[in-house]
């Protein structure tokens, strides 16, 4: 038996990163009046950034949010 190992695997990422704390706690935040909805807004669209920049970096060719 032959102990060869094969290196060209393929893997897709399928599935959804988990929401981060500050994420969380911005929605209840908004939820209670505490920030407003534009507030949110930018909170949201700075960690979509982070998440894109993150799957960029581990090599990933198709990106969603």
């Amino acid at each position: 038996m032959s102990n060869v190992i094969k290196k060209n695997h393929h893997f897709d990422a399928v599935g959804s990163y988990l929401r981060p704390a500050e994420l969380k706690e911005a929605r209840v935040k908004f939820a209670e009046g505490q920030i407003s909805a534009t507030d949110l807004r930018t909170i949201e669209d700075r960690l979509i950034a982070d998440v894109v920049k993150k799957q960029k970096e581990h090599g990933l060719h198709y990106i969603t949010d």
